[in-house]
Order: C-alpha cells, then sequence, then structure tokens
C-alpha cells in the first residue's frame, strides 16, 4: 500500500500569530526602516556625488594650471634645443679654422644680448680632431659678471683632467644625428648661475662623432614664472630634474647649499628631493614616488638594444663626476623612452599631506613630467578651501532633496498598507480556516474574487489538484529510476577504465597525436603534443588547433577534407618556425567516422635530426669527391700554366731594349731594336703580353684555392671580425666586381645588424670573403630575376646582414627577400656543378666551393633557409678559436 504524501497528513496544530509577526506589522517596520534608508543614502549620495564632482573640476583647474607651466617651460627649452642644432650643424659644415670659429659662433650665441637666457655654449671637438696636435682643443663662451660673452679656455688645460669626462659631454657620443639630451641642474663654475646644459653630437659625412656642440640656459627666470602661476590657487609651484635635484623651490635655503671653492670664490650646488625629505618627512611620500618614476623610466629603457648593451656601464667609465643613480638615469634619457609624449607635459598622479611645512595647512600635489628633458614640475595646492566651497554648495541641494523624499516615501507608505497590506492579511486568515477543514488535497480556497488576491487563491487551488496527481506518479517514477541508476552506475565505471587504458597507450607513443574534430577544435591532446608546445592538456582541449599548434595551421584545410572524403592524408612535409632553428615536421591525418561527431586524428613526428643527418652525409660523400677532382685537375693545370707564364717572361725579355743581346741579334737580321721596339709597340703585343701574364696569374690563383680542397692547412689564419670582412665584401661587390651593371647592386637596399661584444674568429680572411662574395652575387642575381618579373611593381631588392655571437662560435646570416627555392633546389643548391642558371651563365661550383670552405677547411657550418616567394637565408657558423686539430 502507497504511503500518502506528506502534504496529505494532518499538519500539527500553529500557535496564534504575535501582533509583531504579523505581515501587517512586519510590511509597516519596513517601511519606516526604507523611509529613514533611503534619505540616508540620498543624503550620502548628494554629499559625496556633488562634493566629488566639485573637488574634480578643482583638480581640472590644477591640471591645466600645471600644464600650462609645463608649457611655458618647454617653449624656452624648445628655443636653446634649436640654437644648438643651429651650432652643431653650422660646426659640421664650416671649415676647422679657430679664427673663423671665434667670429660665428659668439654672434649665434649672443643674438639676444646681454638679458638673453642663453648662458653660453660651445663646440667640444674629440681629441686630436679639430687640430691633431692638440688633444684638448674646445670652444666656450660663458657670460661674465657684467652679462656679456667671454671665451673661456680653461677646459683646454693639459693638466686638467678635461671635458671629455664632463656629465654634459660624455652622452654625445651616443647620440644619433640631431638628437640632444639636457643635463642636470647645477650653478656655473665661472658665472655661478643656475643653469641647465643641452648638448648635441657633431659627426661628419662618414658618421664620424667629432665632438659636441652645447648651449647653457639660465634657470633664474623660472621661479617668477612658478610664483605667478601659484597666485592663481593659493599654492606654491616647484621642479626638480631628471636625478630629482631641485630646479626651483620658494625657500632657497631649502633646495640650495653654498659653499667656498678651491679659488676662494663664494659658490653652491642644489639639493635634492631625498635631502628635503630626511629633513621635512611630511616629503618622503612625494620623493617616492619622484623615485619610482625613474625607476619606471629605466626601466621601459632596459628593453632597448641600446641600454642593454650595456650602456650604463660605458658611462660610468667615461664620465667622472656621474653618481651611483647617474649613469642609468642618463642611459634611458639617451635610449628616449618618454620621446613623442605630450609637448604639453604628461601628469602622473596626485599626493595628499596634512601640516605642509610651506602652506601650514592641508594639501594636494599634482606631479607632472616633462618629454626629452625629463623634468618633474609639482603643482601644491591648500585642500581646505575647496572641500568648504564643496560643502557649503551641497547642503543647500540636500535640505530640498530630502524634504521631497520624504514625502514621496510618506505616499507610497499609505498605498502600499492599504492597497496590499491588508488584503493579504485577510487572505492568510481564510487559508488558515480551510487548513483546518480537512488533512487530504482536496480543499480550495475562495478564489471567486477579481483582484490579485483572487488570481492568488486560484493559482494556489490549481497547485494543490496537480500535485496530488504528480505525487502519485512521481511514486511510481522512483521505483523505475532507482533500477536505471544501478545500471548506469556499473557502465560508467567500465567507460573510465576504458577511458583511462587508452589515454595510457596515447601517451605513450613517441609521436604527438591530436584528435580535431569537424571545426579543427582539440579533442584530444597526449603526453607529447604538451612537451612539444608546452600546453597541457587542460588548455588545449576545445581550443582551435591553429590556436594552439601554430606549425600545423597550414594543413586545417587538409584535416577538414579529410574528415568529409573520410580518406587518409600521408607524408605531408612542413617547417616549424617557431623556434630559432627550424624544425622539419612529418604529419599524417587519420579520419575518425564517429557517428554524429566526425573528426580525425593527427599525427606529427619530428624528423629534423633524421633529415639534416642524411643532407649531412651526402653533402660530405660528394665533397670529398670534389676535392679529389679539384686536386687531380689542379696539378694536371699547373704545368702548362708555368709554360705559358716562363714562355710570356721570355718574349718579353727578347723585345725589351737596352739588353746588348738583343741589340746584337737584330743588327745580325738587318733592323735595329728601336724599329722592333716601334714595330711590337704599334701592334699592341706588350699590352696583350700583360694580359696574358695577368691571366696566368689568375689561373694560378684558382689552381691554389683547388688544391685547399684536398688539403687543410691553418698557416693562413689570423684572428678577423666577421662584420668587417662582410662589409669589405659589399664594397668588393659593389666597386671591384662589375656587379652594379649586371645585377642592379646599387639599387640593393642592406640592413645591418652587428650587434657589439661579437668575438673575433680565427679564419683564413680571403677565402671567407670569396663565400660571403658568392653569396651575394647569388642573391643579387635572384632578386633581379623577381625585379624583372615584377615589372613596375612595387618591390624593393634588400640584403638583411646579421653577424651574431653563438657560444663557441659566430653566426653569419645573409638573408635576401628574392623568390626563394623550392625544397629540390633547396637539397641541392650545395651540389658540384648543380646550377638552376642557363648554358654559359654558371658552372655550378661557386656554392658547392663555399660549403667546402666553410665545413672542411674552418670546421664549420653551412646551411640555407628558404620558401618559394619568402626569401632565401644562407646561415653560417665559424668556430671562433678556429678548425679543430685533425
Amino acid at each position: 500500500m502507497a504511503t500518502p504524501p506528506p502534504c496529505a497528513r494532518a499538519a500539527p496544530a500553529r500557535r496564534p500569530l504575535r501582533w509583531w509577526e504579523s505581515l501587517h506589522a512586519r510590511l509597516s517596520l519596513l517601511q519606516a526602516l526604507l523611509l529613514c534608508a533611503v534619505v540616508g543614502l540620498t543624503v550620502l549620495i548628494v554629499y559625496t556625488v556633488e562634493r566629488a564632482i566639485l573637488v574634480e573640476q578643482r583638480f581640472e583647474v590644477t591640471t591645466l594650471l600645471g600644464r600650462h607651466v609645463v608649457s611655458q617651460l618647454s617653449e624656452r627649452i624648445a628655443l636653446a634645443e634649436s640654437l644648438a642644432t643651429t651650432i652643431a650643424n653650422v660646426a659640421e659644415s664650416i671649415p676647422r679654422d679657430a679664427a673663423l670659429y671665434h667670429e660665428v659662433f659668439p654672434r649665434l650665441l649672443d643674438y639676444e644680448g646681454e638679458s638673453a637666457f642663453i648662458a653660453g655654449g660651445g663646440i667640444w671637438p674629440e681629441p686630436n680632431t679639430f687640430d691633431p696636435a692638440e688633444a684638448r682643443c674646445s670652444f666656450f663662451w660663458g657670460r661674465n659678471a657684467e652679462g656679456a660673452l667671454q671665451f673661456y679656455g680653461d677646459y683646454n688645460n693639459p693638466e686638467s683632467r678635461g671635458y671629455h669626462g664632463e656629465i654634459w659631454y660624455v652622452p654625445a657620443r651616443y647620440l644619433p644625428p640631431g638628437r640632444g639630451i639636457w643635463s642636470n641642474a647645477y650653478l656655473d663654475t665661472y658665472s655661478y648661475q643656475p643653469m641647465v646644459t643641452y648638448t648635441v653630437p657633431l659627426y661628419d659625412a662618414a658618421k664620424n662623432n667629432l665632438g659636441a656642440a652645447t648651449v647653457d640656459v639660465k634657470l633664474d627666470g623660472i621661479d617668477e614664472i612658478f610664483a605667478k602661476a601659484a597666485q592663481t590657487l593659493g599654492g606654491y609651484i616647484f621642479a626638480v630634474d631628471r636625478e630629482n635635484r631641485f630646479i626651483s623651490f620658494p625657500i632657497k635655503e631649502w633646495s640650495t647649499r653654498y659653499f667656498t671653492d678651491e679659488q676662494g670664490k663664494i659658490t653652491g650646488d642644489y639639493f635634492n628631493m631625498e635631502d628635503l625629505a630626511m629633513q621635512r618627512p611630511v616629503y618622503g611620500r612625494l620623493q617616492e614616488s619622484l623615485e619610482r618614476m625613474n625607476q619606471a623610466l629605466i626601466s621601459r629603457a632596459e628593453s632597448t638594444p641600446l641600454y642593454a648593451g650595456g650602456l650604463p656601464e660605458e658611462l660610468a667609465l667615461r664620465g667622472y663626476r656621474l653618481l651611483h643613480k647617474t649613469p642609468r638615469l642618463l642611459a634611458a634619457a639617451i635610449t628616449d623612452p618618454l620621446h613623442g609624449a605630450p609637448a604639453g607635459g604628461m601628469e602622473v598622479q596626485r599626493h595628499f599631506w596634512e601640516d605642509d611645512p610651506v602652506l601650514d595647512a592641508a594639501v594636494m600635489a599634482t606631479v607632472f613630467q616633462m618629454p626629452d628633458t625629463y623634468w618633474k614640475v609639482i603643482v601644491v595646492t591648500p585642500t581646505a578651501g575647496l572641500y568648504a566651497q564643496a560643502g557649503a554648495a551641497t547642503r543647500h541641494v540636500v535640505v530640498y532633496v530630502a524634504a521631497l523624499e520624504l514625502i514621496a516615501l510618506f505616499a507610497m507608505f499609505v498605498a502600499i498598507r492599504y492597497l496590499y497590506a491588508r488584503p493579504i492579511h485577510h487572505m492568510a486568515g481564510k487559508m488558515r480556516g480551510v487548513a483546518n477543514h480537512a488533512a487530504d488535497l482536496t480543499l480550495r480556497l475562495d478564489d471567486t474574487a477579481h483582484d490579485e488576491i483572487g488570481m492568488l487563491a486560484y493559482e494556489f487551488n490549481a497547485r494543490t489538484g496537480r500535485l496530488a496527481q504528480a505525487l502519485a506518479e512521481l511514486e511510481d517514477s522512483n521505483r523505475s529510476l532507482s533500477e536505471e541508476t544501478r545500471a548506469h552506475a556499473a557502465d560508467l565505471l567500465e567507460m573510465k577504465r576504458l577511458r583511462a587504458l587508452l589515454g595510457s597507450i596515447l601517451d605513450a607513443m613517441p609521436s604527438a597525436l591530436i584528435g580535431a574534430d569537424a571545426a579543427s577544435r582539440v579533442t584530444h591532446w597526449n603526453r607529447k603534443a604538451a612537451e612539444e608546445t608546452g600546453i597541457s592538456p587542460q588548455h588545449a582541449l576545445g581550443r582551435p588547433l591553429r590556436e594552439v599548434y601554430p606549425a600545423v595551421a597550414p594543413l586545417v584545410d587538409i584535416i577538414a577534407d579529410a574528415i568529409e572524403g573520410q580518406s587518409a592524408v600521408r607524408d605531408i612535409r612542413l617547417e616549424d618556425h617557431s623556434d630559432p632553428e627550424p624544425r622539419l615536421l612529418h604529419v599524417s591525418v587519420y579520419p575518425i567516422g564517429a557517428e554524429g561527431a566526425p573528426g580525425a586524428v593527427v599525427r606529427i613526428d619530428d624528423v629534423t635530426e633524421r633529415v639534416h643527418l642524411e643532407e649531412a652525409m651526402s653533402q660530405s660523400e660528394k665533397m670529398l669527391s670534389l676535392g679529389g677532382l679539384a686536386a687531380g685537375m689542379a696539378h694536371e693545370i699547373n704545368t702548362p700554366l708555368a709554360g705559358i707564364l716562363r714562355n710570356v717572361q721570355a718574349i718579353q725579355s727578347r723585345i725589351q731594349p737596352g739588353l746588348e743581346q738583343n741589340a746584337r741579334i737584330a743588327r745580325e737580321c738587318g733592323a735595329s731594336m728601336e724599329a722592333v721596339e716601334s714595330y711590337v709597340t704599334r701592334q699592341g703585343v706588350p699590352p696583350m703580353l700583360n694580359q696574358i701574364r695577368e691571366a696566368g696569374h689568375r689561373a694560378a690563383e684558382i689552381v691554389i684555392n683547388m688544391l685547399s680542397f684536398s688539403r687543410k692547412s691553418t698557416s693562413h689564419f689570423t684572428r678577423r671580425d666577421l662584420a668587417k670582412l662582410l662589409e669589405k665584401t659589399v664594397d668588393l661587390a659593389s666597386n671591384d666586381y662589375d656587379l652594379s651593371q649586371k645585377y642592379g647592386f646599387r639599387q640593393i637596399e642592406i640592413l645591418r645588424e652587428y650587434p657589439p661584444g661579437t668575438p673575433q674568429v680565427l679564419c683564413e680572411a680571403t677565402n671567407i670573403q670569396q663565400v660571403f662574395l658568392n653569396i651575394l652575387k647569388n642573391g643579387a642575381e635572384a632578386m633581379a630575376g623577381k625585379r624583372r618579373a615584377c615589372g613596375n611593381g612595387p618591390y624593393t631588392p634588400q640584403f638583411r646582414l646579421r653577424v651574431l655571437p653563438a657560444g663557441s662560435h659566430v653566426q653569419v646570416e645573409i638573408e635576401d627577400n628574392g623568390p626563394g627555392l623550392d625544397e629540390d633546389i633547396r637539397r641541392r643548391i650545395f651540389e658540384p656543378l648543380f646550377t638552376t642558371k642557363g648554358a654559359g651563365f654558371g658552372a655550378g661550383l661557386g656554392l658547392s666551393v663555399s660549403y667546402f670552405i666553410i665545413t672542411e677547411n674552418h670546421g664549420g657550418a653551412l646551411s640555407v633557409r628558404s620558401q618559394p616567394g619568402t626569401g632565401t637565408t644562407f646561415c653560417i657558423r665559424i668556430p671562433v678559436e678556429g678548425p679543430p686539430a685533425a
């Protein structure tokens, strides 16, 4: 017998509701609390939002003022930068004449007279560049106590440390043409005025550094600019330089220290922000913020090649006035990571502190950073007046808004009470009476009322009837569901065991096995695939195959075709360029005909080492045979070639005038040596003999090179810079050889990547240049063919040359953007007598000879990477210490 539903059994008796438990009382209390909360929230929102709007407006005014001040400073330094650049251009173009310098440059510096903000400047040549006999030959003019420009030669004193280690000079060696850099703020050693220096490098036509041009700018007008601008907000403005040393501060004693120098003169220096924070800790947070800005500048610069190549260390070695932080900041400024920032400055952040020692009040400080100079301008304004103004404006709004919301909430309270609370309370009483009359699901409520209460009673009656029917059906279905659950649990356990076994088998495979669906999304990812890509199965499943394994992205369409046609695709060769060394992949695709979920299994094997080993063995056998052939040919050619050279020399000696034996035989033949000389000269015999002799010598050099294939020798090996050898070969290809007419070599754009610090290698320079020339010549021919094929299309031939350190080797890469090579040509390109040119245009020995020179004579490696349409890259690796001993 079925157990009756719980709701059909008699419910326990409930005690009567207390008045505070009734819905009527709770709803009334909730309305009262809601009224108070809304009023309070409204007041809070008005105070916070309105005050925030007024405060933000004040912040915007402060920001505009700060940017205006920065713009004024930028205008001043822009004039100085323009003047320094002009002086540098003049110095690079006029003759190096001291009298001419004294005539020209004082006029450029003194264009505004004694009242100018330009404090001085000059030309600072590199040692022995202006005058080979003078190591120091600078031309510096500074304003004296009367404000007039005066020439100072103190920097040329041979007993002094010289100007080449000054902090404003050292950066010139690392700046590109047209770029300049600002120094830190300092007091001039001659005029004792506060100033900064702008330095521009000097270069000759060959891009050799000749020194620097400088312009000194007075800082005595900055305080007036700041004081005038600060009157608007009732605060003060000050500035610090790149190393956070004060350029301007309203209280001079806090920013400047004075002392007597070695000559007994009163001079001084600037404090930095750290010194002020130690004396007045209230500035500590601002000082830490400025240090973080400098550190952020250094962090951005560290990613640039120039900085990462050891620029801070070089600056520290060259400069004798650099503090412990100066080299890194100076190197960061040279790389210029903020170049191109807005000219009006860049707002960084705001700070607040209490009891400012200058204003004796709570203040807000806004920091701006200037690009190019890396100065920081700090605008300090009091906050007391700001919040008082915001509070007065919001109090009036709060009073009116609160009154209106009180009225609206009271009206809502009355409406809810009479429209909802009282009818629901009445309905609850009826439902309580109905529940006390029966213990089954047949009782009904009165649903005749045509309002929400009537609808609620109707829905309650309908739900009660459906519940009685559902309970009976649920009893029957529970019994059958219990049996199905036990069977399903057994099937699920077996499925988990089989899945674990299959996963273990696939993970044990030495190949990368990837499952993909019809949309090329990953459905399986074995352990080998995870090892090769570094992506775990959890991160790979469900993602597109081209995203997690980019190397097989070209096969997405092939996989889709294999799934659609249910046909396997095997023996696909791919190149993976995700690593520095390309990998060769062997890929096969096997479709899976799962019902309702078609897919495929992609098998990927890395065959790079196997293919390279096969190619190397084949190439080695071919080159060994070439070496024997070259040696035999060289010995066979040497004998007749020596006879030709001896006979040419004998002919030249027998027609040479001035020898008694020649004159005697000429007289016996009825002629004179003068007549013989005139005859052979008019017939052009001497030039022909010279040409024969020169051709013979060239043939002898070829014989020597051929003999070098059959024997190794390091007797002519010297340490050479491969970058310089490559540059000499480029010059040789452009000038000595007539490639410019055949291949348009001068129209080829050449890009160079020669990082500093690459070691020299032990090699035979002439043979290495021959290898470079063969590769450049072939690349030029290939790009010329592509250019002819493009017609007037937009194509620029380009070589990209790289010389890079590679552990115990140095690697040279010569890359062109020509038509590239297909797989068959690439495999055979180093074979002797193999050529793609027509008859009469190449013997097919250039690259095979180059391969022999690198691999056999130098113990290195020569390889090629190429794909049709993307250009070709030849990679040459030569050991630093030369070939290993035999």
